[in-house]
């Protein structure tokens, strides 16, 4: 029977995808810990969401991270996430945003658990972006940023999609 133990990670260490050993307090970690976190976090406004098209664009928002983290976990590998998910990301905002008012307004999560979800999934991507941002900083002069142009757009408009995906299910509450 295989085993999920490994105790490789017990001295404070664990592996990139390409076998490199790095500190679990690292940029580069915090990172991928952050958009896990993300993930795990549209996940449940997935479950808890009643809206078809809310659900389908989650779906798709949490598959986006999965690569953002294959391309964080795999540095010098070419990025999996191009300029064209973000493109598709914004055509979703505008798709679902279409029906709302013009003017969203301020919002009090919480009328309903969907909604009030998805309010915390849009935080807890504003964190990975924020996390993403230091790792970034912390990339040498010069250097190719060890989170793409097109990964922090894709967090900012994951961002985007909660909060219009949290508007359309407190409609529907």
């Amino acid at each position: 029977m295989q085993t999920t133990v490994t105790r490789t990670g017990d001295g404070g260490e664990t592996s990139l995808l390409d076998g490199t050993r790095v500190p679990k307090a690292s940029a580069p970690i915090e990172a991928l810990g952050a958009v896990d976190e993300a993930q795990a976090a549209l996940g449940m406004a997935r479950a808890l969401a009643r809206n078809a098209a809310v659900r389908e664009e989650l779906r798709g928002a949490e598959v986006l991270l999965a690569e953002l983290m294959g391309d964080i976990a795999a540095p010098g590998r070419d990025p999996r996430l191009g300029a064209d998910a973000a493109a598709a990301l914004e055509q979703a905002v505008a798709r679902l945003a279409a029906p709302l008012p013009d003017r969203f307004g301020f919002v009090v999560p919480g009328d309903d658990v969907a909604s009030a979800q998805l309010h915390v999934a849009r935080t807890v991507v504003r964190r990975a972006e924020w996390a993403l941002w230091r790792l970034r900083a912390a990339g040498e002069e010069g250097a190719v940023p060890l989170a793409s142009d097109e990964a922090m757009a894709c967090l900012n408009r994951i961002s985007d999609l909660c909060h219009v995906c949290a508007l359309i299910e407190a409609r529907e509450a």
